[in-house]
């Protein structure tokens, strides 16, 4: 599974290894490769690598987020990966990086694999995906996060029900969603480095009034973090979201 603890490498670590501490919330991919034929323990090892790189690319294919941080996730906390070949077999692999016929073949048997087994545990598929929410999830902004400052800019006495029933009409909206998506990559391509802070200022301004149509919004003042430019996304999201909430109240 990996709807509880998914992590991009690298992130802040959330125990100690070598002390007896209280492990992370269970949620794993488990890969069991067999090869019918001779592998020297190189190439076991280099199989691994191209199986895990398959992982990964199942998971960003589906673009889930980490749990620990803004990041999309390379695999879960808590991965395993093993590795059996047949040392009595006639037919011997001397490579399996991705330039070689067993790569491609493994990479494709793995990412297939993933994203079934994804499916079958959490219902990951591009139904499922294609959901706003999950798209910002990873900044901060949570249902439970958006119903919360909706609540407080907008309507206190909110019932969950007509919140619940807005979020879903407004995730439904492909245009919304889309534009979202591109947003959030220009978030990640500020957090590697890659875009300027006004650069993605210009560019996040224009998929944010895009976004909001004919509602007004007041750009925020920007820094150099993240935070204000989510704040951005989540100020726009809300107007729209307080639209939907009216014409559900209507209906």
């Amino acid at each position: 599974g990996a709807e509880g603890n998914p992590g991009r490498v690298g992130d802040k670590a959330v125990y100690n290894a070598i002390a007896k501490e209280k492990l992370p919330r269970p949620g794993t991919i488990n890969i069991m490769l067999y090869f019918n034929c001779d592998m020297p323990p190189g190439i076991l090892a280099r199989a691994l690598v191209t199986a895990t790189e398959a992982k990964t690319a199942a998971l960003q294919e589906l673009i889930l987020g980490s749990r620990y941080s803004s990041g999309l996730a390379t695999g879960t906390g808590t991965d395993q990966i093993l590795a059996i070949s047949d040392p009595q077999a006639k037919l011997m692999i001397s490579d399996c990086g991705k330039h070689t016929k067993p790569g491609e073949l493994l990479g494709q048997v793995v990412k297939a694999a993933v994203k079934e087994a994804l499916y079958k545990q959490n219902g990951f598929d591009g139904k499922k995906m294609h959901d706003v929410i999950r798209r910002m999830e990873r900044f901060g902004m949570s249902r439970n996060r958006l119903m919360e400052d909706y609540r407080t800019n907008y309507d206190e006495k909110l019932s969950d029900k007509n919140f619940e029933q807005a979020l879903y009409n407004l995730n439904l909206n492909g245009e919304i969603l889309t534009l979202t998506s591109l947003y959030a990559h220009l978030l990640d391509q500020y957090d590697w480095g890659l875009l300027s802070q006004k650069e993605i200022d210009s560019a996040g301004s224009l998929l944010l009034k895009k976004m909001a149509g004919d509602l007004r919004f007041k750009q925020l003042e920007q820094h150099e973090e993240i935070v204000p430019f989510v704040r951005n996304w989540e100020q726009v999201y809300l107007a729209l979201l307080d639209e939907e909430v009216k014409r559900c109240s209507k209906s």
